[in-house]
């Protein structure tokens, strides 16, 4: 939880009426919230999301958030210790427990190289289907589903 300073509260509260603050992590775990088909209803899934100075990590298991918080780490391979462990440490079964990465990564980025090596069930995350984009999505679209997930949080 992070605090807004007062000022700069009070200050978009007269410039823009109703507006809305929301955290980082807020595009994350809406959608991860969102119901999902019953087929994948019962299933964890870890939802990665890179920034530049580290990573935030979403863990939704039967529709309900386990745990959601961001880690640092300076060595491309902490990640895999922090994600391993975490799933460990919820008792979740890393052959079965699907991994989605996104951010601000490439897709043949060290971390995500490493992810793919030592978890089972890795993939890049994909836009949403139930948008219908009027837009031309940039590529590689992973580095942009938190973005278009923002209209979720208004």
């Amino acid at each position: 939880l992070y605090a807004v300073p007062s000022f700069l509260y009070y200050f978009l509260q007269t410039q823009f009426p109703g507006v809305k603050i929301v955290h980082s992590t807020t595009p994350n775990v809406i959608p991860a919230l969102t119901k999902r088909s019953s087929e994948h209803l019962d299933a964890a899934i870890a939802n990665l999301v890179f920034s530049r100075d580290g990573v935030s990590i979403v863990v939704v298991e039967n529709n309900m958030l386990k745990l959601c918080n961001k880690f640092k780490f300076k060595e491309v391979t902490d990640i895999v210790y922090i994600v391993l462990y975490t799933l460990e440490q919820l008792g979740l079964n890393n052959g079965k427990t699907r991994i989605v990465i996104s951010g601000d990564l490439a897709r043949t980025d060290a971390r995500a190289q490493l992810m793919r090596r030592f978890a089972h069930n890795v993939s890049l995350a994909k836009l949403p289907d139930y948008f219908d984009y009027e837009v031309r999505v940039p590529q590689p679209e992973h580095q942009f589903v938190n973005l278009l997930n923002m209209s979720l949080c208004v």
